[in-house]
């Protein structure tokens, strides 16, 4: 064999082995292999590219958080703040176990996480850019797209189901009976038999006092059946395709979130790891999470993914993502009010875009201040429980640090609940 020969074959074991590394390395996870250990990366990728951090102390921001994250000694997972596209404090907690058989691997602004319900404002993205496409409507009743629901889903529109103002009060992840199924078409038949849209009725006594003195309109009802269905109707209109299959074509590839994808009975995951839970028999079953918590991203995806959708607006048309964070009517509650995928409310002068995810042993938070430019990830898999929450108070904490380091911008327009409905027209 003459050197030519012997090189080849050397290269060629040199990448076999470089793969495998990396397919093992993904099974260790537990996750679905990372994109690139099986194909090639997109050849162009949206890379953030605004940095916005010429006149902040980042040395005293950095200290300033680790000397609050030092008073959380038991916090188990990544912080991330970034500031336009630029991060400025980027920090892994401790260890994180994917499974009682292999060792734990620590946090950092790679480590990939359930999003749990953060999830949703991918959906909401996907049904924002088919709207761009004129294949639905804001205004389209979700039988246009799921025909063989009751007669009493008729009136239930896909901007309400965006808004969680569907009407629809019981939720069947609380229902072991749904969640137990093996497949998404026995959920959705459990849906289309069990759950019906309460009609909108005048307020109670109680109700109106309540309304008087919180504020909560009654008409909202944060429900992952909402979800769920839009879910159902995104794959309905274009045939062949997996939620997973449009997350990937529309978001993921393009930003490069080569960290991020979907959970579902069609991915190489459907078969990993178990929880343990009275809602869950049969162990960790994806089709329950569908469209509704069923996403994993790491820290630094995240952080692409609000640069690309609300400060480039690039994901989506400036019209689509004003859409998205206005506001919507009917939809406050506790001091919050719903867009399509994030709650909406105002701090620190600025309109705040947030969500939070729980999922089982995961609990992730993300909130970006609009004016400032601010975003703010927490991703762990430590419990947060209702009567013990933690994540809020951190976060507070932590924004407390930076706004003491960035100047807070202003913003034209802030929103609160005088501005609701002015500016919610959209596409009907």
């Amino acid at each position: 064999m003459g050197i030519k020969g012997f090189l080849k074959i050397l290269i060629g074991v040199t990448l076999f082995m470089a793969t495998a590394t990396l397919t093992a390395q993904a099974e260790y996870l537990d996750l679905p292999p990372i994109p690139n250990a099986t194909r090639s990366a997109p050849t162009q990728c949206l890379i953030p590219d605004d940095p916005r951090n010429e006149n902040i102390d980042v040395n005293g921001l950095i200290a300033g958080i680790d000397k609050k994250m030092h008073r959380h000694s038991k916090f188990k997972g990544v912080v991330l703040v970034a500031h336009g596209s630029t991060v400025l404090f980027e920090k892994g907690y401790g260890k994180i176990t994917y499974a009682k058989d292999q060792p734990p691997v620590s946090f950092d602004g790679n480590t990939r996480v359930l999003l749990a319900s953060m999830t949703k404002q991918f959906t909401a993205a996907l049904v924002l850019k088919e709207i761009e496409k004129n294949q639905m409507n804001l205004s389209d009743s979700i039988r246009r797209y799921i025909p063989e629901g009751p007669q009493s889903w008729e009136p239930v529109t896909i901007a309400q189901l965006l808004t969680h103002t569907s009407g629809f009060k019981t939720d069947y992840i609380d229902r072991p009976a749904a969640v137990s199924t093996n497949s998404q078409d026995d959920i959705l038949a459990y849906i289309l038999k069990k759950m019906k849209p309460s009609k909108p009725v005048v307020p109670s006594r109680s109700q109106r006092h309540r309304r008087q003195q919180t504020g909560d309109d009654p008409q909202y009802k944060y429900n992952n059946v909402n979800y769920f269905l839009l879910g159902i109707a995104l794959e309905r209109i274009n045939p062949g395709k997996h939620l997973e299959d449009l997350v990937k074509e529309e978001i993921t590839d393009p930003l490069c979130m080569t960290r991020s994808g979907v959970i579902s009975p069609t991915s190489e995951r459907a078969n990993g790891r178990k929880y343990n839970s009275d809602l869950m028999p049969q162990g960790n079953n994806p089709a329950s999470y569908f469209a509704v918590v069923n996403m994993y991203s790491s820290a630094d995806d995240l952080n692409k993914w609000i640069w690309a959708l609300l400060e480039k607006q690039i994901v989506l048309s400036p019209e689509m993502v004003r859409e998205m964070t206005t506001a919507q009517p009917h939809t406050l509650y506790k001091g919050s009010y719903y867009g399509y995928g994030f709650h909406i409310s105002s701090a620190w002068g600025s309109p705040l875009l947030w969500h939070t995810g729980h999922l089982i042993d995961h609990t992730t938070l993300i909130r970006h201040f609009m004016g400032s430019h601010v975003t703010l990830i927490l991703l762990t898999n430590k419990n947060e429980s209702k009567s013990h929450p933690w994540i809020a108070p951190l976060a507070q904490e932590i924004m407390n640090v930076v706004f003491t380091y960035v100047p807070r911008e202003s913003q034209e327009e802030v929103i609160t609940a005088s501005t609701v409905g002015q500016n919610n027209q959209g596409r009907r």
